[in-house]
């Protein structure tokens, strides 16, 4: 039980539901609710379909392309900080995305199935096994789920102008832990380097 509560807590931390909210409505807010609602629960689902597959699959395909987890973060990051970019200076929204596109990419992958989700999966897999992990995952996919429903109204009471800094807020800090996993990628190729 208490490592089933280890890797929910360690997993709700990697997803970051909370701090993606904002990115989220930056990207969402010309949209209905209806519309979000849809992108929502196919976000969600995206991210757990691809963090599942990632667990069962990751090590294979890495081993089998000669990759490091250290490249996956760097490439992750790179996504990340060019999404993020692309927000703050408003050109995601200008362009005309279906919701179809925006719930796979950018909010089912790399937002909420990331490189820290993608890695930390892989990671509990090895300790706990498939069921722990993969249970917590699902939790931690609802509680996410139910924290972008909440956040419509939340949002929806702040304002535009209120949602528009937040947004802008948000997109500095997603571009600041894409930094982060660029480092930590260029860190982990380092200590794994042959010497």
């Amino acid at each position: 039980m208490l490592d089933f509560l280890k890797t929910i807590f360690a997993l709700f931390v990697a997803m970051d539901a909370l701090g993606t909210l904002p990115f989220y409505f930056a990207l969402t807010h010309n949209l209905d609710k209806r519309e979000r609602k849809k992108i929502i629960w196919e976000g969600i689902l995206t991210a757990y379909l691809i963090s599942c597959t990632f667990a069962f699959l990751g090590k294979l395909v890495f081993k089998a392309l000669g990759l490091s987890m250290g490249d996956f973060m760097i490439a992750g990051g790179l996504l990340l900080l060019l999404i993020s970019v692309l927000t703050f200076m408003e050109i995601l929204q200008t362009q005309k995305m279906q919701g179809e596109r925006l719930s796979i990419v950018p909010l089912g992958t790399p937002l909420l199935a990331g490189p820290a989700v993608l890695t930390t999966t892989i990671m509990f897999t090895t300790l706990y096994g498939y069921i722990i992990t993969l249970s917590a995952l699902a939790i931690v996919c609802l509680f996410s789920a139910l924290i972008f429903l909440l956040g419509d109204n939340i949002i929806e009471l702040l304002g535009e102008g209120v949602l528009k800094g937040i947004s802008k807020i948000a997109c500095l800090f997603l571009a600041s832990v894409a930094v982060m996993l660029i480092r930590k990628g260029i860190e982990d190729i380092i200590v794994h380097f042959p010497h």
